[in-house]
């Protein structure tokens, strides 16, 4: 389970690297809520900054919407450049 100080050398990473991309693809679990109003949410927008809250962290986009995540026991987020590949169910 990731620490306090790796949240936060993500955190920086992210607004390193990643802020001002915009989100073109998402994975959304089968078991997820309302997938189609989560994705039109979220991709189409720029990524403005990210912080964290404890162990929690918000990525903040353009529309004002947030996403939250926190990495629980893996502690891995990963992005790809390009058109994701098919993820299998």
């Amino acid at each position: 389970m990731p620490e306090l100080p790796e949240i936060e050398i993500l955190c920086k990473e992210i607004n390193q690297t990643l802020k001002g991309y915009q989100v073109s693809d998402l994975y959304i679990d089968k078991h997820q809520s309302n997938p189609e109003e989560i994705s039109s949410n979220i991709i189409g927008n720029t990524i403005v900054e990210a912080s964290r809250i404890g162990k929690m962290l918000i990525i903040k986009l353009s529309n004002d919407y947030c996403l939250i995540i926190h990495l629980m026991i893996i502690g891995q987020l990963t992005h790809k450049r390009g058109k994701p590949d098919k993820i299998k169910d």
